[in-house]
């Protein structure tokens, strides 16, 4: 049990550092900058590690489409994020859109 409480405080610590590190990489460039995206996307993990599936959902989402919109649909990154927000559909036990999601990036592989 010890354990599970370390790794959930650093787990926490990291969520802090992301958030930390997001309001920077916000201030330094654009909200819509492809950095941001990436740092979204680290951050969409800390809130599935932290059991935050609502908002692991809502990161991963926001992380896709800045990153869609800076490097296009086709990127290797866009995938990677497309990935992200099919798992955090199924953190939100959203099997079907999950399925549907990872389908799509399967076809595009």
């Amino acid at each position: 049990m010890a354990c599970a409480k370390e790794e959930m405080g650093e787990y926490i610590e990291m969520k802090t550092l992301l958030l930390e590190s997001l309001a920077v990489h916000e201030q330094k460039f654009t909200a819509k900058h492809a950095k941001v995206g990436r740092v979204l996307l680290q951050l969409t993990r800390a809130h599935g590690y932290c059991n935050e599936p609502e908002a692991q959902l809502r990161t991963a989402e926001r992380a896709l489409g800045i990153i869609q919109g800076h490097c296009g649909p086709t990127h290797l990154q866009t995938t990677n994020a497309m990935m992200a927000v099919a798992d955090a559909y199924g953190a939100n036990r959203d099997v079907h859109r999950q399925l549907q999601l990872a389908q799509h990036v399967m076809e595009r592989l």
